[in-house]
Order: structure tokens, then C-alpha cells, then sequence
């Protein structure tokens, strides 16, 4: 299945912090949600 509602992969979740324009914005991103490990 494309998408679940409870997926059973792994976390693998990663942090990206960037400061754009003066405003800081943190990223989270995990294994499974639709982007590449960086």
C-alpha cells in the first residue's frame, strides 16, 4: 500500500535547522514521510 494511516517502518528522524531572512525554522524529517535522507 502507497500510504497507511499506521505505518510500521522504522523512525529514523533528523533535524535541519536554518536561519532564512533573520527567522530561524527548524525541519524534522522521518524515514517513510515522502523525503530523502540527507
Amino acid at each position: 500500500m502507497y500510504y497507511a494511516e499506521n505505518p510500521d517502518s522504522a523512525h529514523d528522524i533528523h533535524e535541519l535547522k536554518v536561519t532564512l531572512l533573520g527567522q530561524s525554522f527548524t525541519f524534522l524529517t522521518d524515514s517513510g514521510v515522502f523525503s530523502k535522507k540527507w
